[in-house]
Formats: C-alpha cells, sequence, structure tokens
C-alpha cells in the first residue's frame, strides 16, 4: 500500500520574475509525468484577466489578496502537484504559513545581470517592471535585495549565479522528492 503522503507531495518553485519558474516547472512535468500549475496563470483563469489588468484596475494590494487566495485553493488540490509561484508570493508572511513542512520549496537564484537578459523584451507584461522608472537591471537588484531573506528559506536553493545549469539539479532532486520511500528490508 503506497503512503498517503507519497500521493499529495507539493514541489514550490520559487524565485524572482524571470528565473524560469513556470518553464522548469514544465520540464518537470513533461518528465515526470505529473501535473503542475502556475500561480499567475491559475490567478489569471480564475480572474479571467492578466496579472498587469489586475494591478493596473486595482493595485498591487488587491492583487496580493487575489494571490493568496488563488495560493490557498491551488495548495488544497489533492495529489502530487509542482507549483511556480509568482515573484512575489513567498515574500509574504500569510503565504508562507500555508506552505506544509511535506512541501519542498526550491529557490531559482541567479543575479539581476541575468535576469535582465531574461527579461529584456518581456517588461510591458511585469507591472512591477513596468510601472518603474528606474532600468531594468537597478529594478531587479532593488527586488531581488528586498526579497532575498524570503527566498532563502526555501528547502534548497539552486544557484544559478556562476552560470551553473540548474534545471538538471533541479530534476533529480524532484525525481527523489516524488519517489516512494525505499520498503527494502534489512537483514
Amino acid at each position: 500500500m503506497t503512503d498517503k503522503l507519497d500521493q499529495n507531495r507539493k514541489l514550490i518553485i520559487m524565485g524572482m520574475m524571470g528565473s524560469g519558474k513556470t518553464t522548469m516547472a514544465r520540464m518537470l512535468s513533461n518528465s515526470l509525468a505529473l501535473d503542475y500549475l502556475d500561480l499567475d496563470a491559475y490567478l489569471e483563469a480564475s480572474t479571467g484577466q492578466r496579472v498587469s489588468e489586475v494591478f493596473s484596475q486595482g493595485g498591487e494590494a488587491h492583487f496580493r489578496e487575489l494571490e493568496h487566495a488563488a495560493l490557498k485553493e491551488v495548495l488544497a488540490i489533492e495529489g502530487n502537484l509542482i507549483l511556480a509561484l509568482g515573484g512575489g508570493t513567498p515574500c509574504f508572511e500569510r503565504n508562507r504559513l500555508l506552505l506544509k513542512p511535506a512541501d519542498l520549496t526550491v529557490y531559482l537564484k541567479y543575479s539581476a545581470a541575468q535576469l535582465a537578459d531574461h527579461l529584456e523584451y518581456q517588461t510591458d507584461d511585469r507591472p512591477i517592471l513596468s510601472s518603474s522608472e528606474k532600468s531594468l537591471s537597478s529594478t531587479l537588484q532593488d527586488l531581488l535585495t528586498l526579497r532575498a531573506d524570503w527566498y532563502e528559506q526555501a528547502n534548497v536553493i539552486l544557484d544559478g549565479t556562476g552560470g551553473n545549469a540548474i534545471d538538471r539539479e533541479l530534476f533529480h532532486l524532484a525525481k527523489d522528492f516524488f519517489s516512494p520511500p525505499s520498503r527494502h528490508k534489512s537483514m
């Protein structure tokens, strides 16, 4: 009989916008035949609005309320799941309190310069970036400084700042996490 815990685990990927959270979640989903959700996409589907529209119409506080409610709903889904959080989601204590000890949180760590390279042509759909008067790299550095302590509370930090490819490391981590515990008897 399979342990209930083995069937209701959440691997939660966090990090700054542009760190590849959704891409990695999709890759893991395909490789491991597991479901994945992107919290921002889930929020957009449930509200019928893009994140940028929610921000522009209701402001960040309204967005964070909707994001918290969406996180609650997603974490209540039964079954194994890979979840890509929004960049700011783990930076609020009430969101962190929703995470269970059995969940595995993984921070995809990159430098502001690397993130700026990833996001150079994607700022229009990123309300925090499109509303900033600073350079993209400077805005990202400010956000990283504000969020680093939150991100670094993750169970695992995969550091891509030195140009390390972290996709294989994440794959092996996820594979081990979702594998049932060994049932071998010792002799």
